[in-house]
């Protein structure tokens, strides 16, 4: 009996771990396109105060 219950409270947390982690790697490439946006923004933005 306890042997099932550990097992099903490991398969959840397994579950709910790999669950988190798809979340960070989704929020991750979401940062990183909006940081590089951002960097290309200001780039741009020190170009033409440069050049006019």
């Amino acid at each position: 009996m306890d042997v099932l219950i550990f097992i099903i409270a490991l398969s959840v947390f397994l579950f709910v771990v790999f669950a988190i982690i798809k979340m960070f790697i989704a929020i991750g490439k979401q940062g990183d396109e909006r940081a590089a946006f951002i960097k290309t923004k200001r780039w741009l933005r020190r170009f033409k105060l440069r050049w006019g």
